[in-house]
Order: structure tokens, then C-alpha cells, then sequence
């Protein structure tokens, strides 16, 4: 939604046209909507704003038919959308003939690889010369890590690989964009260690990532998944955007989809946890002790008990640009704001941690207003109207030695 208002503002008729690559069915199994249904909800709530057209791309004959049978239920007579069978790449040429003079948000979450580079750099982004263009991509490191294990193996086994493995293995070269990525995988020595494999597709990720923001000129923000904080990410998340805007309003997003991942990750944990005590009781013939109510999740609570930890955080590293970059809006200095807080803090702790500096006489934005949009320097104490220069420049909740690291 705030793509659309932003970048369908300037369009001719303010058109807007969302792509689904990867559509699926529109529903999960357990019945949760999936992201057509998403983008639906989305359209209609700027159908009086924008003129918004949403396009469903699906490979799988079976779940084109659930998706088309769906969207006619549930789509309102008014809404625009087109949904399509066959692969991306056979459809994308018509789909940015129709998208000419539109703002173009595309959504690529497919299950493995994704769109061959080649379109992507050439065709896709490419767009974004005349019009305004953001990508979000689904990154498999599981994919890379286990196709690139049959790599692995074939080259220290000094054999050839299969028809079918080869097959497979071209899936993910025309991904990647060649087989420079094999490397990664051939210097791995041990065979049987899945965590070496996935440090090597994550190492894979950031190369393609920087690649192709060099060679289209748009900036790539990946943010890996985990599916515990434990454990190692299956996927990351890319953004392509060329607009500054866009990145700020990413990164808000991803701390408050954070907090919602902390959610319904404490709530699996405990259901986990239930579901192991009564399976015990079963085991060896007990009767059920306590009754486990649904768990509970307390995003407020969440929220603030890491709220000091990262205004402190972030005002140190706001604190730190300008020696780099001298005076420099919010806007144009996301990543390194937020740096190791990215997908937890968003807007509203940084702006916290603006009116910090202000409080502490150190710059003269005052985290008002588009404070992300004003300029933000240092400047000498007697200059600004806020409290003594007597202050500590950040004070912190925690002691010294227990400081995040990044901070």
C-alpha cells in the first residue's frame, strides 16, 4: 500500500500494477490466505486513490484452477486482476508491455528459483528507467545449499553428474546467472556438514545481490529468514528498490513483520512444548495435569522491553555517520541506521533516538514531523536550544559491558 500511494502518485491515471509470479493456489491448506488474496485486500483498499490492476502468475495447472476459482468468489465485481498459467518468464515481455506507464511492484516467492537473471536484470529491471519499479524476492538458501551438495559431492567423488542432476543444476545456473557459484560448493571438505552448506548459499545470496545492484543500479536489501532464532535462515528476503523511500519504509515494515515472527515463533514454542507433555502423559499411562490454554503473545510488551535497548542502539549509530558521511538525511542512510537492527526496531525508534540526540545537544533535528526527510548533523553544543552540554551524548539502560555488540 505505501508503493502504491508513493509511486502511482506521478503515473498517468496514477496507475499501479502488482505481479504475483509465483501466485499458487491463493490459499494455504490450514485455510490462511496466501499472497493473492493479500494483494486483493490490498487493491481494494486503494481503489479510490489508485487505479490498481493485480497479475497472478502460475505454473501448476492444479493450482491455477483453485486460484482462478477463488479469486472469482472473492474478488469484488470492481476489482481488476488478471490471472495467468504458464511460467514468468513466457509471460513477463506482455505483462511490462501492459505495465508501461504504470508504477510496478513485483512479487517473486516461488517454491526453489526464481526468475533466470538474465530477465531479471534485463527485462524487469530495466523497467524502472521509465517507470517506477520495485522487486521483492524469495531467495531459497535451502535450494542453493541442497542442489549445490550435488556439486559438492560429484566434484570430490571426481565424477560427472547425472542427466537429471544436471538438469537440476542448470535450474539454478540460469537463476544465479552461470555456474560461478559452483566454486562456493567445491571448496567445501566436508561432505555431510548442512550448516557449511548453507553458510556457502548464503554466501551465494550476497554475492548475486550485490551483483545485480550493480549491474542495474538498484539498491538490493536482503534480510535472511530464520525459522527459530537458533537456527540458520532458509531464505533471504531482497528488496530491489532505486528509491530511498522505499528503503526506509521497507525497513519499518520488517521490525513490526519482526515482531509479528517473535509472535508466531513463542507461539509454536509453546504448543511444542504442550504437545511434548501430553504425548509423556500418554506414553506412560497419566492423567493430564493442566488443561494448556491457547498461548498468548504480548506484542506491546515485547515491544517495550527492547524499546531502550534499541533507541540506545540506534542513536549511537546515527551518532557515528556523520563523521563518514557529514550532514545526511534518515532517508539516505537506512541500512547504516539501522544496521544489525534491521527486521527488529522500526521507524518509531529511530525517531526516538533522533529526539535523543536533540535532547542531548547534539543536532538541531528534533525527530519532528518528516524528521527522516530534514537534515541531520553535528553541531556545537551553545547552538542548540535543548538541555545542557553537560549531558551525557547517550545514556543507556544497560551497563556498559552488556551492550549489544553492534552498538
Amino acid at each position: 500500500m505505501v508503493f502504491a500511494a508513493k509511486a502511482g502518485l506521478h503515473t498517468a491515471g496514477n496507475r499501479v500494477v502488482f505481479v504475483d509470479g509465483y501466485a499458487g493456489a491463493g490459499r494455504y491448506d490450514d485455510g490462511a490466505p496466501g499472497s493473492p488474496l493479500l494483494f486483493m485486500q490490498a487493491a481494494q483498499s486503494m481503489r479510490d486513490l489508485r487505479a490498481v490492476k493485480a497479475v497472478f502468475v502460475e505454473a501448476d495447472e492444479v493450482n491455477y484452477q483453485h486460484l482462478s476459482e477463488l479469486l472469482g468468489e472473492t474478488a469484488p465485481p470492481d476489482a481488476n486482476y488478471l490471472p495467468l498459467h504458464g511460467e514468468l518468464g513466457r509471460h513477463l515481455p506482455a505483462i511490462l508491455r501492459d505495465a508501461r506507464g504504470a508504477a510496478l511492484f513485483v512479487f517473486l516467492d516461488p517454491f526453489g528459483t526464481a526468475l533466470d537473471r538474465h530477465q531479471l536484470c534485463n527485462s524487469l529491471l530495466t523497467q524502472a528507467r521509465r517507470e517506477p519499479t520495485e522487486v521483492l524476492l524469495h531467495f531459497s538458501v535451502s535450494t542453493v545449499a541442497r542442489i549445490g551438495g550435488l556439486v559438492r559431492k560429484a566434484h570430490r567423488a571426481n565424477q560427472r553428474l547425472t542427466a537429471s542432476e544436471r538438469k537440476t543444476v542448470a535450474t539454478v545456473d540460469r537463476f544465479l546467472g552461470g555456474d560461478w557459484w559452483h566454486a562456493t560448493f567445491r571448496e567445501i571438505a566436508n561432505d555431510h556438514d548442512d550448516g557449511t552448506a548453507n553458510r556457502a548459499a548464503m554466501e551465494v545470496a550476497d554475492r548475486y545481490c550485490r551483483e545485480i545492484g550493480e549491474q542495474t543500479g538498484f539498491r538490493a536489501v536482503p534480510i535472511p529468514v530464520q525459522p527459530a532464532p537458533h537456527l540458520l535462515p532458509k531464505y533471504v528476503l531482497v528488496l530491489f528498490t532505486r528509491h530511498q523511500h522505499g528503503l526506509w519504509h521497507f525497513a519499518s515494515t520488517l521490525g513490526l513483520a519482526g515482531r509479528d515472527w517473535m509472535g508466531a515463533y513463542h507461539a509454536a514454542e509453546a504448543k511444542r512444548a504442550a504437545a511434548k507433555t501430553v504425548a509423556y502423559e500418554e506414553r506412560h499411562g497419566l492423567e493430564p495435569l493442566f488443561e494448556f490454554p491457547e498461548p498468548e503473545f504480548d506484542p506491546d510488551a515485547y515491544e517495550q522491553s527492547h524499546r531502550d535497548e534499541w533507541i540506545d542502539t540506534l542513536a549511537e549509530n546515527i551518532a557515528r555517520l556523520p563523521q563518514q558521511y557529514g550532514t545526511f538525511r534518515p532517508v539516505d542512510r537506512t541500512i547504516e541506521i539501522y544496521d544489525s537492527l534491521m527486521g527488529q526496531a522500526w521507524d518509531k525508534h529511530v525517531r526516538a533516538a533522533v529526539k535523543k540526540l536533540y535532547d542531548a545537544g547534539i543536532t538541531t533535528n528534533d525527530g519532528k514531523n518528516k524528521f527522516w526527510l530534514r537534515p541531520l548533523e553535528i553541531v556545537v553544543p551553545s547552538q542548540h536550544p535543548g538541555p545542557s552540554p553537560d549531558q551525557p551524548v547517550i545514556s543507556s539502560s544497560a551497563p556498559e559491558d552488556v551492550r549489544p555488540e553492534s552498538a
